[in-house]
């Protein structure tokens, strides 16, 4: 299983997805809570602000705190 991530330490790589890709699937916490949430950045967005990743749930903008995030865990078998 992964170790949680501290977010000041780093966020999740959007690096070599695909076009049809534009974010990551994770679990994020805020020292309190965890819940599933993604890492999404709109490289197709008209202005500079929605190009900028942030985190999203269900397809909106997530305002909750986050503090830590770790990859999700291999399905079972």
């Amino acid at each position: 299983m992964s170790e949680w991530i501290r977010v000041d330490e780093r966020f999740p790589s959007l690096e070599g997805l695909e076009d049809y890709q534009c974010g990551v699937e994770v679990l994020v916490s805020d020292g309190k809570t965890v819940t599933c949430a993604r890492w999404e950045s709109n490289k197709y967005a008209r202005t500079e602000k929605g190009r900028v990743p942030r985190w999203e749930k269900s397809g909106r903008i997530y305002y909750g705190r986050v503090t830590h995030w770790m990859h999700l865990p291999e399905p079972p078998k």
